[in-house]
């Protein structure tokens, strides 16, 4: 306990402080879970505004690191080498190199990013005019080929055609390789990317 003047101020002790610390961390803990459940509840809507900031994102990558810098978005049709828990739901930002015209390859992580994963009955399906990543990071128990959304060192796309995203309502078939949508629910949502500004929008479907 400190007197200055007229006024006394108490010190806390450590039990006190600890106890604040708890207190936060449990008030953060909740706060988290609850912002992931309203995500999760979302559907469509929510994995469609995290999809179009993660390619608003990786188009700022390409731009400050004046590098290549994808999204892959593996898929049912022109994937290999990825797990079925990747097909439709997971999409990753990084960094590649051209290869040839049409391809090219992994060539280094982003500091902070990792794999997303839709909420559950959320699914991804990019346009077929993306480019196709072959991504074979060192140690890494996923190696294969993915569609991907390219961005040159410019912001642009690196395919000159518009490139459509859809997320929607759905339920991927691992053993038939099906989708079934649940249009009743939600009819899905359209990303729409710019090939000259490289900038993403979105508009619910009709």
């Amino acid at each position: 306990m400190v007197k200055t003047g007229r006024y006394t101020r108490r010190n806390y002790t450590i039990v006190e402080l600890l106890m604040v610390i708890l207190v936060m961390a449990i008030l953060m803990g909740i706060s988290a879970a609850g912002l992931t459940t309203f995500i999760k509840h979302q559907g469509a809507a929510g994995g469609v505004r995290v999809i179009g900031n993660q390619l608003n994102l990786a188009r700022s990558y390409a731009v400050s690191k004046n590098r290549y810098v994808a999204v892959l978005f593996p898929d049912k049709d022109n994937t290999s080498g990825f797990t079925d828990k990747h097909i439709l739901r997971k999409t990753l930002i990084c960094f590649v190199k051209k290869v040839s015209t049409t391809n090219y390859e992994f060539d280094g992580w982003v500091e902070g990013e990792e794999w997303y994963e839709q909420a559950d009955g959320t699914l991804a399906n990019i346009s077929t005019s993306s480019k196709i990543v072959d991504f074979n990071p060192p140690g890494s128990i996923i190696n294969g080929l993915t569609p991907a959304v390219v961005y040159s060192p410019t912001g642009a796309l690196v395919e000159c055609a518009p490139i459509q995203i859809k997320v929607y309502r759905a339920h991927y078939d691992t053993i038939n390789h099906k989708i079934t949508y649940d249009t009743k629910t939600d009819k899905g949502w359209i990303i729409k990317i710019n090939p000259f500004t490289g900038r993403a929008s979105y508009a619910k479907e009709n």
